[in-house]
């Protein structure tokens, strides 16, 4: 990931950059996280759904 974002080579993320540095970088990464789709259902439809 940090790779692909910066450009830099595995030799250079191995041995130029200190492990601190590289787990605060991975820690302020932007993240996204999905959200669950929730849908409200209506007491008809509960009904057809519950065979009623």
């Amino acid at each position: 990931m940090i790779a692909e974002k910066t450009s830099w080579s595995d030799d250079y993320i191995m041995w130029g950059i200190s492990w601190v540095n590289l787990r605060m970088m991975l820690a302020d990464a932007p993240g996204m996280s999905k959200k669950k789709k929730t849908t409200e259902v209506t007491g008809d439809e509960l009904a057809k759904i519950l065979g009623i």
